[in-house]
């Protein structure tokens, strides 16, 4: 399976973030993407993190770990893209089919379901194509996320004859009221004495957004950088300052 790996090339992957071990990472060099070894997992989904939000998640990056300590020390990261809205496709080895859900044992499912937009574990090889579809489409639909995909280590060995059943899904976007979009526009358009962020001004500027049909104080406003203040009082003598 790790030959296979749901072919990443072919989805826009130019690059794995891994962390020993994984049959993945022998598989995606052997295709011509090279793996990225990190020095801790949650470094390594940081790092895998940061490439999704610098293409604004056009390009899906990925980060495979190995089962057990491996997984959990990913969870911080992982709950780190699940409150920024991150898509981030996770790849961890998993224990063997029959040990997976055994006490005191690791159980990935239990422990990310709550900071994952979705988890699913490979049981058999064939497998291998309708599950990277349905978390493609996850990752490509809707409000951005991380999505999971388990291999146990006992179904990683296992090479995949054919992935040619493989069809991209299409992504999805939802869409609000167009009324109500209406009636935020005409309540933005007017004065309120409030300012939009900068960083929404930027993306905005980013997506071919013109602002010259814009009244002039919300121009103002969205051009208008904001003022640092220092914590403490300007009367506090710092302890550097000579002494009067």
């Amino acid at each position: 399976m790790g030959r296979c790996g749901g072919n990443p090339e072919a989805r826009g992957t130019e690059q794995l973030f891994t962390f020993p071990s994984s049959p993945l990472i022998d598989a995606c060099a052997e295709l011509g993407i090279p793996p990225y070894i990190c020095r801790q997992e949650r470094v390594g989904v940081g790092m895998a993190d940061g490439y999704s939000r610098a293409t604004s998640g056009r390009k899906v990056s990925v980060f495979a770990m190995q089962s057990g300590p491996g997984s959990e020390n990913a969870f911080a990261g992982v709950a780190t893209t699940f409150a920024d809205s991150t898509p981030v496709l996770i790849i961890p080895l998993g224990l063997q089919k029959e040990r997976a859900t055994l006490y005191p044992n690791f159980d990935s499912a239990k422990a990310f379901s709550s900071v994952t937009k979705s988890f699913e574990r490979i049981t058999a090889p064939e497998l291998v194509v309708p599950v990277m579809r349905r978390s493609f489409a996850q990752l490509r639909s809707g409000r951005p996320g991380p999505v999971m995909v388990e291999v146990p280590i006992d179904v990683g060995r296992i090479e995949v004859d054919s992935i040619d059943g493989y069809m991209s899904p299409t992504a999805m976007r939802s869409a609000a009221d167009p009324a109500a979009v209406d009636n935020a526009s005409s309540a933005f358009s007017r004065p309120s004495g409030r300012s939009s962020s900068p960083a929404k001004a930027s993306c905005m500027r980013r997506r071919g957004t013109s602002f010259s049909n814009w009244p002039s104080w919300s121009r103002r406003q969205l051009r208008q950088r904001p003022v640092a203040r220092a914590p403490f009082p300007k009367t506090i003598r710092s302890a550097s300052a000579p002494l009067a």
